[in-house]
């Protein structure tokens, strides 16, 4: 990830800021899978079967952006606070015969907008 991070407050015991907010981008690896259930009609609107194509799982690319702030307690001793999103579009294809006899293909791409919030201390060597 490429991350940028400035320091406020700068003090005698910690030279480059106490108060550090930072963000950061880059690339990431989502491993996700998908096991569907499909609802089969009869014709007349009633339901004809379940059809259970299989499961699948998938690795697929994503964005993640990160922003937090840092402050430093002393020069050892750190409290976090950060926001990440990461955004990702795995795709699923699966193939199933119905309970007709035909067969069917199945394409799922859905978008994935995931957001998390972390909280932490660190200790700096």
């Amino acid at each position: 990830m490429f991350a940028g991070r400035y320091g406020l407050l700068p003090d005698d015991k910690v030279p480059f800021g106490r108060l550090q907010p930072w963000e950061a981008v880059g690339p990431a690896v989502l491993f996700t899978g998908m096991k569907p259930k499909a609802t089969v009609s009869a014709g007349d609107g009633s339901v004809g079967g379940i059809a259970n194509p299989g499961a699948q799982s998938t690795v697929a690319p994503a964005l993640v952006v990160d922003a937090g702030v840092r402050y430093m307690v002393n020069k050892h001793l750190s409290v976090d606070l950060s926001f990440r999103y990461r955004y990702a579009q795995p795709n699923f294809n699966f193939d199933f015969t119905d309970i007709h006899g035909g067969s069917t293909n199945l394409n799922f791409s859905p978008v994935y907008n995931l957001f998390s919030g972390m909280a932490g201390v660190a200790y700096h060597f």
